[in-house]
């Protein structure tokens, strides 16, 4: 799911022909596998501010492109920045990668960037401390996905019981959890077709 709230599918992304730091050193091998252990430097790429990866694709002859990242280190501002040279060889912003922790994977669609017979480059500008594990791209179709929204039946507080009324929207109204505690959701889900593959998505403010 992207920042901006759209689903993004991927099936096999391909590893660019090389990605260079702003020292110009290959970084290449860092960012090939899903392999990240951070106890081995050698497996993930660790950026600072200031600190940029430039990456060449080659030509991409698709309608379709995303760039999938899978990234690690919670912080409470935005990261890493995306972007691709424009008409006049100038970088420009595409998107910028909020922070989650524990390697998740990430996307950020490139399909209206391309330039036919031209390679693709992009360049991953880090704004604060964070970790990259894995950068691909992907040239897949976006699979056909119809969201269905569960209706929400009851949430009881393991101390305060029902506050169903407090998770309702977002306001000012809410409820409180301190260690040990739990709270307990009930969704009742539509129907749909056994041909089908469901997956769940919970979205929380808070």
């Amino acid at each position: 799911i992207t920042p901006n709230n759209r689903f993004l599918t991927f099936k096999d992304p391909i590893a660019p022909m090389s990605s260079f730091d702003n020292n110009e050193a290959d970084r290449l091998s860092e960012v090939l596998f899903m392999d990240a252990n951070v106890s081995d430097p050698g497996t993930y790429f660790e950026g600072y501010p200031g600190d940029y990866l430039t990456l060449n694709f080659g030509k991409v002859n698709s309608d379709n492109a995303k760039l999938v990242l899978r990234t690690d280190m919670k912080k409470e501002v935005e990261c890493i920045e995306v972007q691709v040279k424009n008409d006049d060889g100038v970088w420009q912003k595409v998107e910028v990668i909020a922070p989650r922790a524990y390697w998740s994977i990430q996307g950020v669609d490139l399909s209206q960037y391309l330039t036919h017979n031209q390679d693709l480059w992009v360049r991953l500008f880090w704004k604060e401390h964070h970790r990259l594990d894995y950068v691909g791209l992907d040239k897949t179709k976006d699979a056909n996905i119809e969201i269905h929204d569960a209706v929400f039946v009851s949430a009881v507080h393991s101390e305060n019981g029902d506050v169903k009324a407090e998770l309702t929207k977002v306001d000012k109204n809410y409820t409180e959890l301190v260690p040990g505690q739990q709270i307990s959701l009930n969704f009742s889900l539509p129907n749909h077709s056994p041909k089908m593959a469901r997956d769940f998505v919970i979205s929380t403010t808070g």
